[in-house]
C-alpha cells in the first residue's frame, strides 16, 4: 500500500513540475518579406505607384498624415515583432480596395499574415469613415448652390439644377439567412448605393442601407436626403411665367417627380418639346454616371464579389466614396486603363431601372412643364 502511495506522489510531482517549467514557443512568426511593398514605396515609377494605389506619392503621404493619429500601433510589451506603421496600414487598405485581391495576396505583397491584413483593413476603413466623411462628403451651402446652378445651366440650358442623384448595385457575398432579400433582378446578391453628385463629379450625399431586392424609389424615400431635404437644400427660386422654380436635384425615371426632384419624360413617341427637354436634362444627369464610373474604376472592390462580410460592406462603400472625393480634391487624374472591361461589367451587370409607377407630384409636373416652356421660348 505504501509503495502505491509513493508512486502516486512521485507521479503528481512530475506533472506539477512539467506545468511549472517555462514553455517556449518554437515560432513567433514565420519569416516573410515585404520587398514588394518597399519597392512600391521607394523605387516604383510614379505611374506604377498610381496604378497600385490610385494616387500620387504626395497625395498618399498627405492621406497618411490625416489618419495617422488614429492608426498608431498599440504598445507591444512582449516585443516579439515589429509593429505595422500607419503608412503600411493605409497602403494595404488602398491596395485591397484597388485590386479586390484576397487577403492572402495582399499579405504576400506587404509581408504580413492574412489575418493582420484583415484586422488593419477594417481599422483603416473605419478610420476613414470616422475622420474624413464630414470633411469630404457634405451638402452644399448657398454660395456653392449658386455656383453649381450657373455651371449646370451653361451645360444644359436649364436653370436651378444643383445636383444629380442615381443608384448603383454593389456585389456582395450573400448570407444564407435572408438570402432572397439581397438578390437583385440580375440574380446576384447586392446592396444599393444611392449617391448625389455635384458638377465637379464629387459625392455630396451617400446612402448604403438597403439590399438589392429593393426598388430604387423605396431606397430614395427612406434616405436622409428625402426625409430632410428642406434642411439640406437652401431655399432659392427662379421665376418664370409666374412659377417659382426651387433648386433642383435631377434623377432618372426610377425616381418620383417632386417639386425639388426633376426627371425626364418617360415613354415612346414623345412630343418634340419633351424630347428636347430630355436631351438637355440628360446633359446634366450624365455627371452622376461619370462619377460612378470613376468610383468603380478606381476602387475595383466595388465591381466584384469580395470576401468581405456583408455587414461591413457599407463601410467599405462609403470609404470608397470618401477616397473618390479626396483624390478629386487633390486633382488626381483618372487613367483610361482603370476603366473596367466589358467582360468585367458583364460579370455583375446593373439591374434594369424600373420606372416609378406611382402618381407624380402635381406641383412637380407643373414645374417640369414650366422648364419645357423656358427651353422653348
Amino acid at each position: 500500500m505504501s509503495a502505491i502511495i509513493l508512486f502516486m506522489l512521485a507521479f503528481f510531482k512530475v506533472i506539477i513540475l512539467s506545468y511549472r517549467r517555462k514553455r517556449t514557443r518554437s515560432v513567433w512568426a514565420h519569416p516573410r518579406t515585404e520587398s514588394t511593398w518597399i519597392w512600391y514605396r521607394d523605387q516604383a515609377p510614379e505611374n506604377e505607384f498610381r496604378d497600385a494605389f490610385r494616387m500620387s506619392r504626395s497625395s498618399f503621404r498627405k492621406l497618411v498624415q490625416l489618419l495617422q493619429e488614429d492608426l498608431q500601433p498599440r504598445p507591444n510589451y512582449i516585443s516579439t515583432r515589429l509593429p505595422v506603421l500607419p503608412e503600411k496600414q493605409v497602403a494595404l487598405t488602398l491596395y485591397k480596395l484597388t485590386s479586390c485581391a484576397e487577403s492572402r495576396i495582399v499579405a504576400d505583397v506587404f509581408g504580413i499574415h492574412k489575418s493582420t491584413v484583415c484586422r488593419y483593413f477594417h481599422r483603416v476603413v473605419k478610420c476613414i469613415n470616422r475622420k474624413l466623411m464630414r470633411a469630404l462628403i457634405h451638402m452644399p451651402n448657398e454660395d456653392q448652390c449658386q455656383r453649381s446652378s450657373r455651371e449646370f445651366e451653361q451645360l444644359s440650358g436649364l436653370p436651378q439644377i444643383i445636383r444629380a442623384v442615381d443608384g448603383s448595385h454593389i456585389p456582395i457575398t450573400v448570407p444564407e439567412e435572408g438570402r432572397k432579400d439581397f438578390m437583385n433582378r440580375k440574380n446576384y446578391g447586392s446592396i444599393i448605393l444611392q449617391a448625389t453628385v455635384d458638377q465637379n463629379i464629387k459625392f455630396i450625399d451617400c446612402s448604403v442601407k438597403y439590399p438589392g431586392s429593393c426598388h430604387d424609389a423605396y431606397a430614395f424615400k427612406n434616405s436622409f436626403l428625402f426625409l430632410r431635404h428642406n434642411e439640406l437644400v437652401p431655399e432659392s427660386y427662379f421665376s418664370w411665367n409666374g412659377v417659382n422654380v426651387p433648386y433642383l436635384i435631377i434623377g432618372d425615371p426610377a425616381y418620383p417627380l417632386l417639386p425639388w426632384l426633376m426627371k425626364d419624360f418617360y415613354g415612346s413617341n414623345l412630343p418634340a418639346a419633351h424630347e428636347f427637354f430630355n436631351q438637355r436634362l440628360n446633359r446634366a444627369r450624365v455627371y452622376v454616371e461619370i462619377a460612378f464610373g470613376r468610383l468603380k474604376g478606381r476602387w475595383r472592390i466595388l465591381m466584384k464579389r469580395s470576401e468581405i462580410v456583408y455587414t461591413f460592406m457599407p463601410y467599405v462603400v462609403i470609404a470608397c466614396c470618401i477616397l473618390h472625393n479626396y483624390v478629386e480634391d487633390e486633382k488626381e487624374g483618372f487613367s483610361a486603363n482603370w476603366n473596367p472591361t466589358q467582360r468585367e461589367v458583364n460579370d455583375f451587370p446593373q439591374p434594369p431601372r424600373n420606372h416609378y409607377r406611382d402618381r407624380d407630384s402635381l406641383e412637380g409636373t407643373h414645374i417640369r412643364n414650366t422648364l419645357v416652356s423656358y427651353l422653348n421660348q
